[in-house]
Protein backbone atom coordinates (compact mmCIF):
# COMPACT_ATOMS: atom_id res chain seq x y z
CA UNK A 1 0.00 0.00 0.00
CA UNK A 2 3.02 2.45 0.73
CA UNK A 3 4.67 1.23 -2.51
CA UNK A 4 1.77 1.89 -4.06
CA UNK A 5 1.65 5.31 -2.64
CA UNK A 6 4.35 6.59 -3.96
CA UNK A 7 3.05 6.79 -7.41
CA UNK A 8 0.94 9.29 -6.50
CA UNK A 9 2.66 11.22 -3.43
CA UNK A 10 3.02 14.12 -5.46
CA UNK A 11 -0.75 14.44 -6.01
CA UNK A 12 -2.09 14.64 -2.45
CA UNK A 13 -1.22 13.37 0.70
CA UNK A 14 -1.33 10.20 2.61
CA UNK A 15 -3.90 10.72 4.48
CA UNK A 16 -6.29 11.13 1.70
CA UNK A 17 -4.78 8.35 -0.49
CA UNK A 18 -5.57 6.02 2.51
CA UNK A 19 -9.13 7.44 3.04
CA UNK A 20 -9.43 6.75 -1.02
CA UNK A 21 -8.12 3.38 -0.57
CA UNK A 22 -10.25 2.32 2.17
CA UNK A 23 -13.31 3.34 0.23
CA UNK A 24 -12.24 1.36 -2.68
CA UNK A 25 -12.74 -1.78 -0.26
CA UNK A 26 -15.75 -0.57 0.84
CA UNK A 27 -17.53 0.19 -2.69
CA UNK A 28 -16.09 -3.46 -3.27
CA UNK A 29 -18.19 -4.67 -0.90
CA UNK A 30 -14.93 -5.84 0.72
CA UNK A 31 -14.07 -8.20 -2.71
CA UNK A 32 -10.86 -5.59 -2.69
CA UNK A 33 -7.68 -6.49 -0.73
CA UNK A 34 -5.42 -3.27 0.15
CA UNK A 35 -3.36 -3.95 -2.74
CA UNK A 36 -6.08 -4.24 -5.13
CA UNK A 37 -7.51 -0.68 -3.98
CA UNK A 38 -4.30 0.81 -3.73
CA UNK A 39 -4.31 0.13 -7.70
CA UNK A 40 -7.83 1.30 -8.25
CA UNK A 41 -6.66 4.71 -6.40
CA UNK A 42 -3.13 4.94 -8.56
CA UNK A 43 -5.19 4.15 -11.71
CA UNK A 44 -7.85 6.68 -11.04
CA UNK A 45 -5.07 9.60 -10.32
CA UNK A 46 -3.39 8.87 -14.12
CA UNK A 47 -0.86 6.65 -12.88
CA UNK A 48 -0.77 2.97 -14.39
CA UNK A 49 1.47 0.25 -15.07
CA UNK A 50 3.59 1.04 -17.95
CA UNK A 51 5.62 -1.26 -20.66
CA UNK A 52 9.40 -1.04 -20.10
CA UNK A 53 9.40 0.49 -23.58
CA UNK A 54 7.64 3.35 -22.40
CA UNK A 55 9.41 4.31 -19.06
CA UNK A 56 10.79 8.01 -18.79
CA UNK A 57 13.09 9.52 -16.29
CA UNK A 58 11.20 12.32 -14.38
CA UNK A 59 10.49 13.04 -10.52
CA UNK A 60 7.27 10.72 -10.01
CA UNK A 61 7.99 7.18 -9.53
CA UNK A 62 6.95 4.53 -12.21
CA UNK A 63 5.65 1.38 -11.97
CA UNK A 64 5.76 -2.10 -14.13
CA UNK A 65 5.71 -5.73 -14.90
CA UNK A 66 8.46 -7.33 -16.00
CA UNK A 67 10.04 -10.90 -16.41
CA UNK A 68 13.28 -12.36 -14.74
CA UNK A 69 15.24 -12.38 -17.67
CA UNK A 70 19.21 -12.12 -15.62
CA UNK A 71 20.42 -12.43 -12.60
CA UNK A 72 23.69 -11.26 -11.13
CA UNK A 73 25.00 -11.95 -7.29
CA UNK A 74 25.19 -8.82 -5.25
CA UNK A 75 28.06 -7.38 -5.47
CA UNK A 76 30.07 -5.42 -2.21
CA UNK A 77 31.54 -2.23 -1.71
CA UNK A 78 32.70 0.87 0.06
CA UNK A 79 31.28 4.07 0.03
CA UNK A 80 32.58 7.27 -0.26
CA UNK A 81 32.49 7.80 3.39
CA UNK A 82 33.79 4.15 4.14
CA UNK A 83 30.67 2.49 4.94
CA UNK A 84 29.69 -0.91 3.29
CA UNK A 85 27.20 -1.49 0.87
CA UNK A 86 26.11 -4.08 -1.59
CA UNK A 87 24.12 -4.10 -5.07
CA UNK A 88 22.63 -6.83 -6.83
CA UNK A 89 21.28 -6.62 -10.65
CA UNK A 90 18.61 -8.15 -12.78
CA UNK A 91 17.35 -7.89 -16.03
CA UNK A 92 13.55 -7.74 -16.74
CA UNK A 93 12.05 -7.88 -19.62
CA UNK A 94 8.97 -7.44 -21.59
CA UNK A 95 7.51 -7.18 -25.13
CA UNK A 96 8.34 -3.97 -25.28
CA UNK A 97 12.02 -3.96 -24.08
CA UNK A 98 14.66 -4.48 -20.94
CA UNK A 99 15.47 -2.53 -18.07
CA UNK A 100 18.40 -3.57 -15.51
CA UNK A 101 16.74 -3.43 -11.97
CA UNK A 102 19.38 -2.13 -9.33
CA UNK A 103 18.47 -3.42 -5.84
CA UNK A 104 20.70 -1.68 -2.98
CA UNK A 105 22.12 -2.93 0.22
CA UNK A 106 19.40 -5.60 1.95
CA UNK A 107 17.49 -5.48 -0.78
CA UNK A 108 20.30 -6.96 -3.07
CA UNK A 109 19.90 -10.07 -0.89
CA UNK A 110 16.29 -10.79 -2.92
CA UNK A 111 18.12 -12.08 -5.73
CA UNK A 112 19.00 -15.13 -3.92
CA UNK A 113 15.05 -15.83 -3.47
CA UNK A 114 13.93 -15.29 -7.46
CA UNK A 115 14.27 -17.44 -10.38
CA UNK A 116 14.54 -16.71 -14.08
CA UNK A 117 11.31 -16.75 -15.42
CA UNK A 118 9.41 -15.40 -12.58
CA UNK A 119 7.60 -11.93 -13.37
CA UNK A 120 7.65 -8.89 -10.67
CA UNK A 121 5.56 -6.14 -10.06
CA UNK A 122 8.22 -3.11 -9.73
CA UNK A 123 7.27 0.38 -7.93
CA UNK A 124 10.56 2.80 -8.68
CA UNK A 125 12.66 5.67 -10.41
CA UNK A 126 14.26 5.44 -13.67
CA UNK A 127 18.25 6.31 -13.26
CA UNK A 128 20.49 7.50 -16.35
CA UNK A 129 17.78 5.96 -18.68
CA UNK A 130 18.50 2.23 -18.50
CA UNK A 131 18.30 1.06 -14.81
CA UNK A 132 15.19 1.34 -12.33
CA UNK A 133 16.20 1.79 -8.55
CA UNK A 134 13.71 -0.14 -6.69
CA UNK A 135 11.68 0.82 -4.04
CA UNK A 136 9.26 -2.13 -3.95
CA UNK A 137 9.10 -5.27 -5.42
CA UNK A 138 6.79 -8.08 -5.31
CA UNK A 139 6.39 -11.39 -7.16
CA UNK A 140 2.95 -11.66 -9.43
CA UNK A 141 1.38 -14.73 -10.38
CA UNK A 142 0.48 -13.98 -13.95
CA UNK A 143 2.69 -14.33 -17.08
CA UNK A 144 3.89 -11.73 -19.19
CA UNK A 145 5.48 -12.53 -22.87
CA UNK A 146 9.25 -10.98 -24.22
CA UNK A 147 10.91 -10.32 -27.04
CA UNK A 148 13.77 -12.87 -26.47
CA UNK A 149 10.78 -15.70 -26.63
CA UNK A 150 10.21 -17.76 -30.13
CA UNK A 151 7.30 -15.41 -31.47
CA UNK A 152 7.40 -12.70 -29.08
CA UNK A 153 4.84 -15.25 -26.50
CA UNK A 154 5.31 -17.14 -23.76
CA UNK A 155 6.23 -20.90 -24.18
CA UNK A 156 3.80 -23.00 -24.39
CA UNK A 157 1.16 -20.37 -24.34
CA UNK A 158 -0.68 -18.77 -27.43
CA UNK A 159 0.50 -15.57 -29.12
CA UNK A 160 -1.24 -12.10 -27.57
CA UNK A 161 -4.00 -10.45 -29.79
CA UNK A 162 -6.22 -7.60 -29.59
CA UNK A 163 -9.53 -7.74 -29.68
CA UNK A 164 -12.17 -4.80 -29.40
CA UNK A 165 -16.16 -4.16 -28.74
CA UNK A 166 -19.05 -2.72 -27.24
CA UNK A 167 -18.89 -3.21 -23.80
CA UNK A 168 -22.37 -5.22 -23.16
CA UNK A 169 -22.24 -6.26 -19.86
CA UNK A 170 -19.83 -6.37 -16.51
CA UNK A 171 -19.82 -9.38 -13.98
CA UNK A 172 -19.08 -8.84 -10.27
CA UNK A 173 -15.40 -9.28 -9.41
CA UNK A 174 -14.89 -13.53 -7.38
CA UNK A 175 -12.33 -14.55 -5.75
CA UNK A 176 -10.90 -17.63 -6.37
CA UNK A 177 -7.42 -19.89 -5.00
CA UNK A 178 -4.22 -20.57 -7.29
CA UNK A 179 -2.60 -23.43 -7.56
CA UNK A 180 0.02 -22.23 -4.87
CA UNK A 181 -2.98 -21.67 -2.36
CA UNK A 182 -3.30 -18.00 -2.30
CA UNK A 183 -6.42 -15.84 -3.21
CA UNK A 184 -6.91 -13.84 -6.46
CA UNK A 185 -9.78 -12.16 -8.44
CA UNK A 186 -11.21 -11.49 -11.84
CA UNK A 187 -14.01 -10.20 -13.58
CA UNK A 188 -15.59 -11.52 -16.66
CA UNK A 189 -17.15 -8.88 -19.35
CA UNK A 190 -19.31 -9.64 -22.67
CA UNK A 191 -18.00 -7.51 -25.46
CA UNK A 192 -20.17 -7.45 -28.88
CA UNK A 193 -16.89 -7.44 -31.64
CA UNK A 194 -19.52 -6.46 -34.40
CA UNK A 195 -19.82 -10.65 -35.42
CA UNK A 196 -20.01 -12.19 -32.14
CA UNK A 197 -20.57 -12.16 -28.26
CA UNK A 198 -16.64 -12.59 -26.55
CA UNK A 199 -16.09 -13.11 -22.85
CA UNK A 200 -12.64 -11.40 -21.83
CA UNK A 201 -11.86 -12.51 -18.77
CA UNK A 202 -9.70 -10.13 -16.41
CA UNK A 203 -7.17 -11.32 -14.02
CA UNK A 204 -6.87 -8.22 -11.93
CA UNK A 205 -10.00 -5.95 -11.81
CA UNK A 206 -8.51 -2.91 -11.33
CA UNK A 207 -7.41 -2.80 -14.85
CA UNK A 208 -11.12 -3.12 -15.33
CA UNK A 209 -12.27 -0.39 -13.10
CA UNK A 210 -14.10 2.98 -14.81
CA UNK A 211 -15.10 0.43 -17.86
CA UNK A 212 -19.27 1.23 -18.65
CA UNK A 213 -21.54 -0.76 -20.54
CA UNK A 214 -22.25 0.56 -23.58
CA UNK A 215 -19.36 2.06 -24.35
CA UNK A 216 -16.65 0.38 -27.41
CA UNK A 217 -13.21 -0.66 -25.92
CA UNK A 218 -9.67 -2.14 -27.57
CA UNK A 219 -8.58 -5.19 -25.29
CA UNK A 220 -4.94 -5.12 -25.94
CA UNK A 221 -2.62 -8.29 -24.69
CA UNK A 222 -5.47 -11.35 -24.68
CA UNK A 223 -5.08 -14.52 -25.18
CA UNK A 224 -7.83 -16.96 -26.74
CA UNK A 225 -9.02 -20.17 -24.37
CA UNK A 226 -10.02 -22.71 -26.75
CA UNK A 227 -10.69 -24.72 -23.99
CA UNK A 228 -13.56 -22.30 -23.00
CA UNK A 229 -17.08 -22.86 -24.62
CA UNK A 230 -17.73 -19.88 -26.99
CA UNK A 231 -15.79 -17.32 -27.46
CA UNK A 232 -13.43 -16.38 -24.77
CA UNK A 233 -9.99 -14.76 -24.31
CA UNK A 234 -7.87 -14.08 -20.85
CA UNK A 235 -6.00 -10.69 -20.04
CA UNK A 236 -3.38 -10.39 -17.74
CA UNK A 237 -1.83 -7.70 -15.74
CA UNK A 238 0.38 -7.13 -18.59
CA UNK A 239 -2.91 -5.79 -20.97
CA UNK A 240 -4.54 -2.82 -21.11
CA UNK A 241 -7.91 -1.28 -22.15
CA UNK A 242 -8.44 1.67 -23.71
CA UNK A 243 -11.57 3.61 -25.08
CA UNK A 244 -12.02 3.44 -29.21
CA UNK A 245 -13.74 5.52 -31.34
CA UNK A 246 -15.30 2.38 -33.40
CA UNK A 247 -19.21 2.07 -32.79
CA UNK A 248 -20.39 -1.45 -32.35
CA UNK A 249 -23.93 -2.87 -32.20
CA UNK A 250 -25.10 -5.81 -30.42
CA UNK A 251 -27.26 -8.45 -31.37
CA UNK A 252 -30.28 -8.96 -29.92
CA UNK A 253 -32.06 -12.04 -30.73
CA UNK A 254 -35.99 -12.70 -30.28
CA UNK A 255 -36.71 -15.48 -27.49
CA UNK A 256 -38.33 -18.31 -29.44
CA UNK A 257 -34.93 -17.94 -31.50
CA UNK A 258 -32.09 -18.66 -29.01
CA UNK A 259 -30.70 -22.20 -28.92
CA UNK A 260 -28.32 -24.22 -26.81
Amino acid sequence: MRAHFSLVDDLFPWEEYEKQVFAAIEESGGVYEERTAAMIVVRNAGRSHLKIGELKKGPSCISFFGKVLELREPRQFERRDKTPGMVGRVLLGDISGEVWLVLWDEQALVTADLAVGEVLEIVGKLRDGQEVHALDLQRTACDIPTRREPGGFSPGGREEETVAGCLVAAGTPQTFTRRDGTEGTKTNLVLWDGDRFVVVVVWDPAIAEGVDAGRSYRFGGVRRNDRANGVEYSLGRSGAIVPCDETYTPRFDAIGDVGE
